[in-house]
């Protein structure tokens, strides 16, 4: 899962922007371009993955405002290591999927 992680959240992380983030609930703005990068998902994949992540408690897509907001249990993931999933420190980056990974094959 992390290798098929890694790569997708890479892609994805240039098109969004942290707008608001408190523990346990981070709202992001997307740029419209990202319907092209999400148009070769397989979003039925991508939604089985975020249900079978229990820290994942949930997530809403508003088009209109061009912003997603996904909540999350931060008892179990630390607040700043969704913030280093959006910082532009690479290495960082690639040890919070790493981290998020392990946490995902451990619940």
């Amino acid at each position: 899962m992390e290798k098929e992680l890694y790569p997708t959240l890479l892609e994805l992380r240039q098109y969004l922007t942290v707008v608001h983030h408190i523990p346990g609930r981070i709202r992001l703005k997307f740029n419209i371009s990202i319907m092209q990068q999400l148009a070769s998902f397989d979003m039925s994949t991508a939604k089985s993955a975020i249900s079978n992540f229990p820290a994942l408690k949930n997530y809403r897509l508003n088009l209109a405002t061009s912003s997603v907001v996904i909540e999350y249990d931060h008892g179990l993931i630390n607040p700043n290591l969704i913030d280093t999933l959006f910082a532009e420190d690479e290495p960082a980056f690639q040890a919070a999927v790493s981290e998020l990974h392990n946490l995902a094959v451990t619940l």
